[in-house]
């Protein structure tokens, strides 16, 4: 209520009007995010670039074409007759060209912008890497197949093509090619749509729509090569399209030549000047020449500043601990092994700072979005993690790159190349499960985030010229707070070795981090199961202690932590598998993790003077009373007892005692008394807030506390009476 009432007190904005005149009120908040506030900002986009700008911010498409035609009324107000004389004018240009060059094919430039819009992907889907092929395109599509440049079946452009005479029914079959390849394209078949976009080349090579599509599939494919001949291809074809140079702006970054790509981008921008697209990528490609040039590690270690990291901190000898670790079952030394691993690298990071590299970066593959990087956050057998700022926002964000692309440099062993490519391709496969497992996990709490921007981005680019590397990642939104094996000691306890008798405090905040880690951690499994993924329930596989990142409030008065006050975040995806199990707590219990909170139980109980489950020490008793609803994980209860519904609401609304059916019918009298007085004394609209509250109580979402806390805001002052009544229900 509080917050409903500070909206509402707060001024509307010009674009909040028209869309609550438009009933699109749901989108206002969207819209304050981004700081766009006037129905100006949006038309500064243009009509043909304001469709693919929604999309990427979550606009439905009735949302957007209702915002479209108001916005853009002209051109929303073509008639059905306009497009049919428009129809017969482009049938009898076609006819034309029997008798005419080829180059006469390009269509008139008035009033035909928007169907050349229609006709193209638009540049963000076009901008997408493959999701479900990322390695094994190349040797599964021969060049032959998919008309590659260099060893393509399409011919090559020259003078005998500039006097081809183009019939309508090649123009119409070249235009059905062209539809099917943009749905190939759009579905991620990025072979079939360049297979599709050749043969509507075939048909007719002077057409520059063909060229740029095919170019956004080569792009799809990490061919940019060839995506850059057929960008070149439609620009030739086009001179004054801004597509096509958008396109060849886009290939350009990918090879790693920003400065061309700005170029590019600039005539393109020219071309269009209130596409807000465009204008980002002119400012991304400046970004990336200012990082090209700051770019440099040292004078003889060459601008790849993470091979040069790998080079100053040997990775063998830690991976070698933590194989050891894990082989004798201790998941506390594998992930303190790693947490060494992790601090070394960030140690070789700051001496490369020192040795004049003042600005470490990274670039997304495909659109050379620049991340300053400020951290190395964690790190694994093939992953670090870097923390960052993305320059063009100042959004803060992780990126997760699989930094070792041949085992061979850290094994001693020789590898040949197959080999390094056959690891190369087992790195990338494993970096697409890590962006299709996230993408999947959109919208379910606790797991970390893809960053909304550079969801579709598989790869960074480290470095510049010939020592420029691209290595598989995966961006996400900033992973805040600390591994909870850093704020709970598993072999020596509450306190840590130094500390026989913890505080009251201590003990409590201690207690209630873990009941706040096991509480996300099971909304975590729940969200994944509702998309069919899973833990393997024996828990190998996870959820383990160094995926577990927490904030924690400072200790307290015990009593007062609620799990509201801690914010956790499972970082690691890998263990989850495809499975259609029932949503259980077993993987948890049985699970690194698991283990790792009973470690922590076990030596802290006997600093606590527990025996048989008894303390004398009365402060330590009090604390203990308030969390025996992780009994389930600090004994291991038997699996048939580990309904995940069922310990969720253990943790939220408490342990359920067995009610005689007098006590229950009389309960449910008093709760109908109880509504109906509410009803009456609140009005429809509180009344209906209480029962969401309770509604989410019973979900096991918020706990018996927090529903009652609530109920202040919508009780009181006025219903002092009301709302004791109320808790004297809930809590009672």
């Amino acid at each position: 209520m509080a917050a409903a009432a500070e909206a509402s007190a707060s001024p509307s904005s010009p674009l909040a009007e028209l869309l609550a005149s438009l009933g699109l009120g749901r989108y206002s908040r969207l819209f304050e995010e981004e700081a766009i506030d006037t129905p100006e900002l949006l038309t500064s986009l243009g009509s043909a670039a304001f469709p693919e700008a929604m999309r990427e911010l979550g606009v439905d498409e009735y949302a957007l074409a209702t915002l479209h035609a108001a916005l853009f009324p002209q051109a929303s107000s073509r008639s059905q007759e306009e497009e049919e004389e428009e129809e017969e004018e482009e049938e009898e240009l076609m006819l034309e060209h029997n008798d005419a060059a080829a180059a006469t094919l390009s269509r008139p430039s008035s009033g035909r912008r928007g169907d050349e819009e229609e006709e193209e992907l638009t540049l963000e889907q076009n901008n997408e890497l493959p999701v479900d092929e990322p390695l094994l395109l190349e040797e599964n599509a021969p060049v032959e197949s998919v008309g590659r440049r260099g060893g393509s079946t399409t011919p090559a452009l020259g003078a005998s093509q500039a006097s081809v005479k183009i019939g309508i029914g090649a123009a119409e079959q070249a235009s059905r090619y062209k539809d099917e390849g943009n749905v190939a394209q759009q579905a991620g078949r990025h072979t079939e749509a360049v297979q599709l976009y050749s043969k509507a080349i075939a048909c007719n090579p002077q057409e520059a729509v063909f060229f740029s599509n095919r170019s956004a599939a080569y792009i799809s494919l990490r061919h940019f090569q060839d995506a850059l001949a057929d960008a070149d291809e439609a620009a030739r074809l086009k001179p004054n399209w801004a597509k096509a140079h958008s396109r060849r702006g886009t290939a350009l970054m990918a090879l790693g030549r920003p400065a061309e790509a700005r170029t590019a981008f600039e005539r393109a921008s020219t071309l269009e000047p209130r596409n807000a697209q465009l204008r980002a990528m002119v400012i991304e490609a400046e970004e990336a020449v200012e990082a090209e040039a700051a770019d440099v590690v040292s004078t003889d270690g060459g601008s790849n500043w993470v091979a040069v990291l790998n080079e100053e901190v040997r990775h063998k000898p830690f991976m070698d601990d933590a194989a050891e670790a894990a082989e004798g079952g201790s998941a506390i030394e594998e992930a303190l092994t790693y947490e060494k691993y992790a601090r070394e690298l960030n140690i070789g990071l700051q001496e490369l700072r020192e040795d004049g590299a003042t600005k470490l970066v990274v670039r997304s593959g495909a659109r050379g979005a620049v991340v300053d990087v400020e951290a190395i956050a964690a790190a694994d057998v093939d992953t670090i993690m870097l923390d960052g700022v993305l320059r063009r926002s100042g959004a803060r964000l992780s990126v997760r790159v699989w930094h070792i692309l041949t085992r061979f440099d850290w094994e001693d062993e020789d590898g040949g190349a197959e080999d390094d490519a056959m690891l190369e391709r087992e790195m990338r496969a494993s970096c697409e499960r890590e962006r299709a497992r996230l993408e999947r996990l959109t919208g379910a709490e606790v797991w970390r985030k893809l960053v909304k921007n550079l969801s579709n981005e598989t790869e960074v680019a480290v470095g510049v010229g010939s020592e420029m590397r691209r290595y598989p990642a995966v961006f996400t939104e900033r992973i805040e707070g600390r591994p909870l094996f850093a704020l709970i000691d598993a072999d020596h306890g509450c306190g840590g070795e130094e500390c026989d008798e913890p505080s009251a405090s201590l003990l409590d905040l201690q207690l209630a981090t873990v009941k706040a880690v096991a509480y996300a951690c099971l909304v975590a499994m729940r969200g994944a199961h509702e998309v069919g993924l899973a833990f393997e329930p024996s828990g190998t596989t996870g959820p383990f202690p160094a995926h577990v990142r927490v904030v924690a409030p400072p200790a307290g008065s015990p009593g007062t932590l609620n799990i509201s006050d801690f914010s956790v975040c499972l970082t690691d995806v890998e263990g989850l598998q495809e499975m259609s199990t029932s949503f259980t707590a077993k993987p948890l219990v049985h699970s690194p993790l698991g283990n790792f909170i009973r470690s922590w139980w076990l030596a802290t109980a006997p600093k606590l003077g527990v025996v048989n489950g008894q303390t004398d020490n009365q402060e330590y008793a009090a604390v203990l009373s308030r969390y025996g609803t992780l009994n389930w994980l600090l004994f291991s209860w038997e699996d048939e007892r580990l309904g995940g519904e069922e310990i969720l609401r253990l943790l939220t609304v408490g342990p359920v005692v067995e009610r005689s059916a007098e006590d229950l019918e009389m309960a449910q009298r008093r709760w109908n008394a109880f509504t109906q007085e509410a009803f009456v004394r609140l009005g429809p609209r509180r009344f209906d807030e209480m029962k969401a509250q309770v509604a989410l109580m019973n979900d096991g979402e918020i706990t018996a506390k927090d529903v009652v806390a609530r109920a202040r805001y919508f009780m009181c002052p006025d219903h002092e009476d009301l709302h004791e009544a109320f808790k004297e229900i809930i809590l009672g």
